[in-house]
């Protein structure tokens, strides 16, 4: 961001002539001239043997050594012989000034710094107003980080010599490194001023601007810089990051790419637009860019932080936990890093070792922010409201966030608190704010409950209900633990609740709500009422409201209201949680890095597409992605994969899915898979055997597996292997019922028949193969009974029709996929 602090070290003398004298002198004076001479013409070896001659003959005079120290240090780089020499000339000339300060630049050069400073103020003291001594000076305190000295030094630079753009430069990097950033940009105007084309003073006052958050005021400086210097990577991206602070999400992204395009190999320009695509929710183009963040610097914990946070987003938890323990293995004072893994624990339902983050995340800093924030959702998802109001209201005391007060919004809203919720929601919803939790569309609701809330009862005239009353499934829900009921087996809920009213009612005056909708009269219910009023006198009223409910897979929140004329009571809510099998999908996704283009693109991109997967609605309890992209995926790496993977013990219900994107190539041993690493020397040993590293160690697994095969004459593997509406509640448990029940027969979806190659294409951004499995789960294409579930069978008619379509189409050869025709099973939900 800024130039270097000290202007150029200067000598004041190089070589001299000394006094006139007779005999042996003069002779020696000749050796003298015709050394300087030598150096002149750059002879320095010449030049030092002259120099010693004239030593010899006169040797008390200190300009033969100080010539000779010049010749040994300059030309010859011979720094100790130098300085030996400038104490002799010394010695004999203890008040001249030049040869302390070419011992201080000695010094300099060889990073001696304090050494230099005691020369230069030696010098210094002979000669006061010496500029460039003190200029010397200055340059050393800067490196010493003793900055208030340099600027002292600097200031008396100033004032004898005015009109150098330099030393205003160098004061302003002096008051910059001090933290003095408005006081920067005064001086790096006066050096400016004095030389309106150096481009380097402009990106100097740019980078104090920054510093002092002046981003707008920065742009233009920057742009005048990279006008008079065009394409500096280092101004491009601190531009940049100058325009994300603005907000100026698009435009920032434009500066870090020219900035990338500059030099690829800055893994801080990757990181930067990592961001800026996140902020834009572009969630899987900033996964890509903070993978190539990390294989440039897999050592930098805040990448690994940063690719967690977005993992978060992509609903990829398991991944993100991983990432956060990467993040905090490499800086394990990371406070943030704690509070963040925390966050995503919960998601996954690990509310111990989440809290756990969050403790150790507040013992590094009492102060951290964000380990209150993520207690309160940990005790959000543990049902206990009033710790959780407490976390958050800490989270804001120390931070105000949109999605912070949101949060608060929900907690009061779940208590009861509506109108502290519709402030709380107003303020969020002002603030503007990025990634809202769903919970914001109570708002609504708490705005209909407040203007409820009066009871009617106090008005002449009007009908009431007196009170709803939870009976079945519990009869108080604070004695609950954790306020969770679990349903373990079946998946039908008896609901029943008892209602006093001073008028008739009828069903059609209840309504069962679930996670905010009126599920009446669908499906998924059985209703019943009953009237078993004991008073007769028409006063009031007694009724069982009695339901049936399908429940879905996952937590869902049940509650009962009953209206009349405008009037609505509800009963408190009620958090079911229903997982009948631990049915969870495990991903390992393979790109190597080879002459193809999109292996690396196509792992991503397809673990991507089953982020969604897990939760309520969905196939599976969890969804665990592990990745071997890029270098990483090495032919030793996969196979320890593989090992690691046979290893492990599987429920039985689970689901494992690899996917390869590889270049596949047929040996006399059957397909092979290169690694990262493939060398045609030591193929046997960079390339994988499909057959004994791959398919055999599938083959005593206890889950269902799925091979995504995508490599050149991938269509080998099968020969070797063994082994539009959204879904409806119904629909989706039919088809977990259909994944559990299904047998453990290896599925292989190859790209291509064994003598065929796979095609890749600029136009698709992947390979073909990739691209057809993402049309056909991420569009729905594949969809053919049009019920939301997509199921193995549904998925390779697609990709076999459309492969061979999108590749013709594109003037390539043809590419069949091919399947093995084992278990079908539901795979993705839309």
């Amino acid at each position: 961001m800024k130039s270097i602090g000290c202007s150029l070290l200067v000598f004041i003398s190089c070589y001299a002539h000394a006094q006139t004298y007779p005999g042996d002198a003069n002779t020696a004076e000749k050796y003298n001239v015709r050394g300087n001479d030598y150096v002149k013409s750059y002879n320095f070896s010449d030049a030092v043997a002259n120099y010693d001659e004239a030593i010899r003959l006169n040797p008390r005079e200190p300009v033969y050594y100080a010539n000779r120290a010049y010749a040994k240090y300059y030309g010859l780089e011979k720094y100790d012989e130098a300085l030996a020499d400038y104490d002799m000339a010394i010695r004999y000339k203890p008040n001249e000034p030049t040869y302390y300060n070419s011992k201080g630049i000695i010094y300099y050069n060889q990073r001696k710094y304090a050494e230099a400073i005691r020369n230069y103020t030696l010098a210094i003291n002979l000669d006061p107003k010496n500029a460039v001594m003190l200029n010397n000076r200055a340059g050393c305190e800067y490196l010493l980080k003793e900055y208030e000295n340099a600027i002292s030094d600097l200031d008396q630079i100033i004032r004898l010599d005015p009109s150098n753009m330099n030393h205003y430069n160098d004061r302003g990097n002096n008051k910059y490194s001090l933290g003095h950033y408005e006081d920067a940009i005064p001086d790096y105007t006066m050096a400016i001023n004095l030389a309106p084309k150096e481009a380097v003073l402009y990106a100097n006052r740019a980078g104090a601007k920054f510093a002092a958050g002046r981003y707008e005021d920065a742009i233009p400086d920057y742009d005048q810089a990279l006008y008079l210097s065009p394409g500096n990577d280092a101004w491009l991206n601190t531009r940049g990051v100058s325009k994300n602070a603005l907000g100026h999400y698009d435009e920032a992204i434009v500066d870090y790419t020219l900035a990338i395009n500059k030099n690829a190999k800055n893994a801080d320009y990757f990181a930067n637009r990592g961001r800026a695509k996140e902020l834009l929710y572009e969630f899987d183009e900033a996964l890509l860019d903070y993978d190539r963040a990390i294989l440039l610097n897999p050592n930098n914990s805040t990448y690994y932080y940063s690719r967690g946070i977005a993992e978060r987003y992509t609903k990829e938890y398991s991944a993100s936990v991983k990432d956060f323990d990467k993040a905090i293995q490499l800086n394990p004072i990371l406070a943030d890093g704690y509070a963040f893994r925390a966050i995503s624990k919960s998601k996954l339902r690990q509310f111990e070792s989440a809290m756990e983050d969050c403790r150790t995340a507040l013992a590094l800093d009492p102060k951290c922010d964000n380990a209150y924030s993520s207690q309160s959702e940990i005790y959000l998802g543990l049902g206990k409201l009033p710790e959780a109001l407490e976390a958050v209201n800490k989270a804001i005391d120390l931070k105000i966030a949109d999605i912070r007060l949101n949060r608060r919004g929900y907690i009061y809203f779940k208590m009861g608190q509506y109108s502290n919720a519709i402030q709380d929601y107003d303020e969020a919803i002002k603030m503007g704010g990025f990634h809202y939790h769903p919970e914001y569309v109570y708002r609504d609701e708490a705005a209909a409950s407040l203007n409820r809330r009066e009871d009617p009862r106090t008005t002449p005239g009007n009908n009431y209900f007196v009170n709803l009353q939870w009976i079945r499934p519990v009869d108080n829900i604070n004695e609950l633990p954790n306020g969770v009921y679990k349903v373990a087996e079946g998946n039908e809920l008896k609901i029943r609740v008892k209602a006093l009213s001073s008028m008739r009612l009828s069903a059609d005056n209840f309504h069962l709500v679930m996670d905010g909708r009126d599920i009446s009269g669908s499906k998924m219910t059985v209703v019943d009422l009953q009237d078993v009023s004991n008073s007769q006198d028409g006063n009031q009223y007694e009724y069982e409201y009695n339901s049936t409910l399908k429940l879905e897979r996952g937590s869902s929140r049940i509650s009962v209201a009953a209206e009349y004329n405008n009037y609505k009571k509800i009963t408190q809510q009620l958090q079911v949680d229903y997982y009948p099998e631990q049915v969870n999908l495990h991903i390992l996704s393979i790109g190597t890095r080879s002459n193809l283009k999109y292996p690396q693109k196509d792992a991503r991109d397809f673990a991507r597409i089953f982020s969604t997967q897990a939760g309520e609605g969905k196939l599976f309890r969890t969804v665990e992605v592990d990745t071997l992209i890029g270098d990483a995926a090495t032919a030793g790496n996969i196979a320890a994969k593989m090992a690691e993977l046979a290893s492990r013990s599987f429920n039985g219900n689970d689901v494992l899915v690899i996917f390869i994107s590889a270049h596949g190539i047929v040996q006399s041993d059957g397909l092979r898979l290169m690694g990262s690493d493939f060398d045609s020397r030591l193929w046997s040993r960079t390339s994988v055997n499909y057959r004994n590293e791959i398919s055999e160690p599938l083959q005593n697994m206890n889950c269902k597996r799925i091979i995504f095969l995508d490599a050149c004459h991938s269509g080998a593997a099968n020969d070797m292997a063994t082994g539009s509406k959204s879904a409806s509640n119904l629909e989706v448990n039919t088809a977990i019922n259909n994944l559990i029940n299904a047998g453990n027969d290896v599925n292989v979806i190859t790209s291509s028949s064994d003598d065929q190659v796979s095609w890749e294409d600029d136009a698709w951004q992947n390979g073909a193969f990739t691209k057809a499995i993402r049309e056909a789960l991420e569009q729905g294409r594949a969809d053919q009974d049009k019920n939301g579930i997509i199921r193995i069978r549904e998925l390779v008619e697609y990709i076999k029709a459309r492969v061979p379509e999108m590749v013709t189409g594109a003037g390539k050869a043809l590419q069949t996929p091919k399947w093995n025709s084992k278990t079908d099973i539901s795979i993705y939900i839309r």
